[in-house]
């Protein structure tokens, strides 16, 4: 597909109603089941295993939100926060597996919500949820971490 048939194809998708979440993780089971989950409720996705590839699909795509793994090779998720809040203006959720991670991730960018792994597709669903209902911050007491 050339840039023009794909941009064809996005504004299609947008003009159906869909909207566009980039889910990032190193672990592609993580990131099939929150894609997954985010198709059952309509929106489409686009995927990457590490922020290097996220950050060259930000370039390409028109992202409505991020959820992105904290801890990964090459960018981590701190990159791709700092690149979505200053570039994309789109809300992020944020995921780790790391108590240091959620602590610097509640410090540093306490507008963005942040779970724990293991997390439920529910907490997932609340986030998209609260995007879905016109709080585009996606910030949902619901998705913090305790």
């Amino acid at each position: 597909m050339d840039r023009m048939e794909h941009q064809q194809y996005e504004d299609e998708k947008k003009a159906a109603g869909y909207r566009h979440a980039l889910v990032v993780d190193d672990n592609p089971a993580v990131v099939a089941a929150i894609a997954t989950r985010l198709m059952t409720v309509g929106w489409a996705c686009v995927t990457a295993l590490d922020g290097h590839d996220a950050m060259a699909l930000m370039s390409k795509h028109t992202i409505d939100a991020i959820i992105t793994d904290i801890d990964m090779p090459y960018v981590d998720g701190f990159g791709i926060i700092e690149l979505a809040l200053s570039f994309q203006k789109c809300p992020v959720l944020a995921i780790t597996g790391s108590g240091e991670s959620l602590q610097r991730c509640q410090r540093d960018y306490p507008h963005v919500p942040v779970l724990s792994k293991p997390f439920t597709g529910e907490q997932v669903l609340a986030f998209i949820a609260d995007i879905d209902n016109g709080h585009e911050s996606g910030n949902n007491p619901a998705t913090h971490a305790a």
